[in-house]
C-alpha cells in the first residue's frame, strides 16, 4: 500500500503542534534566553524537501526516519556565553531522560575558529557555503514516540541574518549572484557584530 503523505500530514497536525508547544515550555525561564520561537514545517515545504533528498516513503517509519524537522523550535541568545546555558540545559534534560539525541548535534559555523570549541562539547562544526550559522539538536520528546522534533539556537543577529536569507531563498534558491554575495558579505558583519557584542558586555561587566 502506497504511503500518502499528505494524509498523514493532516491526521497528524495537531500531534505536531502538541509536540511544538511540550518543546517551547521545556525552555521558558531559562536564565538568559532572549526569545522562543517554533513551527510546523508546512506540507508543501515537507514535500519539497523530500523532493530535494530524492525519497520515495513507503510508511510512516521511513518519513521519521529520514525527516528530523517537521516540529521546530528556534531559541536564540543575545550574548554568546549565553549559547552555554542553553546547550547545557538540553544536555540535562537528556541525562533525566526527558529528551534523547537523535544524533550529533551540528554547528554550522562562519569559520573554523571555533571548531575546537565544539568538538570539546560533543558538537560536529560544519561550514556552508552560504554562511549559515546556527547550531542545531534533533531530539525526541519521552511521550512522542519516534517523532522528532529539531532544536536550533543561534545569536539575535544571526537570527536576523536567517531571516533575511529565508526572504530571498525560500522556497527556491535565489539564483542571482549579487543577491548571493552580498549574504555572505553580510554574514561577515553578523559575525564580526556577535563578537563585538562579546566585547562590550565583557568589559561592561569588568
Amino acid at each position: 500500500m502506497q504511503f500518502n503523505l499528505e494524509q498523514y500530514y493532516n491526521e497528524n497536525t495537531d500531534k505536531f503542534r502538541k509536540l511544538q508547544l511540550e518543546m517551547q515550555n521545556l525552555f521558558k525561564g531559562v536564565t538568559d534566553l532572549y526569545a522562543i520561537k517554533g513551527r510546523i514545517k508546512s506540507y508543501a515545504s515537507l514535500k519539497e524537501k523530500l523532493r530535494r533528498k530524492e525519497l520515495e516513503l513507503c510508511s510512516e517509519t521511513e518519513l521519521l526516519d529520514n525527516i528530523g524537522d517537521i516540529v521546530g523550535i528556534r531559541l536564540v541568545y543575545l550574548i554568546g556565553v549565553d549559547f552555554l546555558i542553553l546547550h547545557n540545559h538540553i544536555n540535562t534534560l537528556c541525562s533525566e531522560g526527558v529528551l534523547t539525541l537523535c544524533e550529533k548535534p551540528n554547528a554550522y559555523t562562519y569559520g573554523n575558529e571555533s571548531d575546537d570549541f565544539f568538538k570539546e562539547l560533543g558538537i560536529v562544526p560544519i561550514q556552508k557555503e552560504s554562511k549559515y550559522t546556527s547550531i542545531h539538536y534533533t531530539v525526541k520528546l519521552k511521550g512522542h514516540g519516534d517523532l522528532c522534533c529539531e532544536i536550533q539556537v543561534r545569536s539575535l543577529f544571526d537570527e536576523a541574518w536567517c531571516e533575511i536569507d529565508h526572504l530571498v531563498n525560500y522556497p527556491e534558491k535565489n539564483g542571482n549572484r549579487i543577491c548571493r554575495e552580498s549574504l555572505k558579505e553580510l554574514a561577515g558583519l553578523v559575525h564580526q557584530s556577535n563578537k563585538l557584542v562579546d566585547t562590550i558586555v565583557r568589559e561592561a561587566r569588568l
